[in-house]
Formats: structure tokens, C-alpha cells, sequence
């Protein structure tokens, strides 16, 4: 279906297979963002999520010979109420964030960007809000039991397209977006370049 080659400037193996079940050709370089230096300077959660999907993007461009193809890059911000998330660095920081998510809405913002020829052709920022049940501390425990470390690869702690969907009660937003990238709209865009 395409052709184009395509390198995804993230070691995020659901993103990773979100493009690759797409029948995309597509290979994964990580970039070497520092996050935390965007974090601390911008306030505002979408400007953030778009900058760092382009820097990453950028980033990868910049130390690969890119002629030949798209890089894309993509972030999330997770927010509840005015506090940002980052991703649990251990299963007691995510159990602790879990904690803090159940029985909440919280805002899920997703951004992509895509250069070719190192110039952005692409950007998008999709936001999805995400109601937990209010779980119990035993459930929580399986939950973290049956996921194990996986759940860190995830700003929200959540594998939700596996057991993780079972620590929602609503999802507004797309399915995609909250995996990682807005695919459908990644896709659109492809398919009129080639």
C-alpha cells in the first residue's frame, strides 16, 4: 500500500505495531530529546505534546539520511485537574499514579509530526478524556500483577488494549490516539503524498 519509507523516531514498540499493522514500512530509531528541558519551560499541554513530537521527529531527521522517507515523531501529556504526569519510572510511582487517576477524569493529549527533507509537512494534537472506575486497592494489586513492568512503557500506566481497559468506566477520544498516535489521520496524510 505505501511504499515510502518511514522511520518512527520512538522506541515505543504499540506505536511500533500500530504502523506496522497498517502495512506500513516503517523502522524505529529513539531520539535522544531531553523531555524534561521542554517540560520545564512550557505551561501550556498541547504546545508542550506538539513540541515534543516535532523535536523528537527533528531530532531523528537531523542523524538520519532522511531523503528517502517521513519521520514521524509523537508525545502525550497526561493531565488530571491542573497536575502533568510522566511516565511511572517504577510500579510503586505507578501504583501511586493509579491511585491518584481512579475515580477521576483525566485529559489525554496526543500530538504527531511528520518531517520530510527535515521540514514539518504534518502536525496534529488530538485530546481524549478518560474516566477510571473507582477500583479497589485489591484490584489495583491484580492489575499491576497481571501487567507488570509493561505498564511503564504507558504515561498513564494503562494497558488499555489489553486488561487495562477494565479500569475504565467512559473513553471519549480515539482509540489510536490513546494507544499513541492518531493513526487514521496519520494514514490519510501518508496516502496523499504517494
Amino acid at each position: 500500500m505505501f511504499n515510502s519509507k518511514i522511520i518512527l523516531a520512538s522506541k515505543s514498540q504499540t506505536r511500533f505495531q500500530i504502523l506496522k499493522s497498517a502495512g506500513l514500512n516503517v523502522r524505529q530509531v529513539k531520539s535522544s530529546v531531553n523531555e524534561s528541558k521542554y517540560k520545564e519551560i512550557e505551561e501550556n499541554n498541547q504546545r508542550l505534546s506538539l513540541t515534543l513530537a516535532y523535536e523528537k521527529a527533528k531530532n531523528v531527521s537531523n542523524m538520519e539520511n532522511t531523503h528517502i522517507g517521513f519521520v514521524i515523531g509523537a508525545d502525550q501529556v497526561l493531565t488530571l485537574k491542573s497536575k502533568r504526569y510522566s511516565k511511572a519510572l517504577s510500579l510503586i510511582e505507578a501504583k501511586h499514579q493509579l491511585k491518584e487517576l481512579r475515580g477521576e477524569t483525566h485529559t489525554l493529549i496526543t500530538s504527531v509530526s511528520i518531517l520530510k527533507n527535515r521540514k514539518k509537512v504534518f502536525e496534529l494534537s488530538q485530546t481524549s478524556h478518560l474516566t477510571m472506575h473507582h477500583f479497589s486497592d485489591e484490584f489495583l494489586d491484580n492489575y499491576l500483577k497481571k501487567t507488570s513492568n509493561k505498564i511503564l512503557n504507558s504515561v498513564g500506566c494503562y494497558n488499555i488494549e489489553g486488561v487495562g481497559i477494565q479500569l475504565f468506566s467512559k473513553i471519549e477520544g480515539d482509540f489510536f490516539s490513546i494507544l499513541g498516535l492518531p493513526l487514521m489521520q496519520v494514514l490519510n496524510f501518508l496516502r496523499q503524498e504517494v
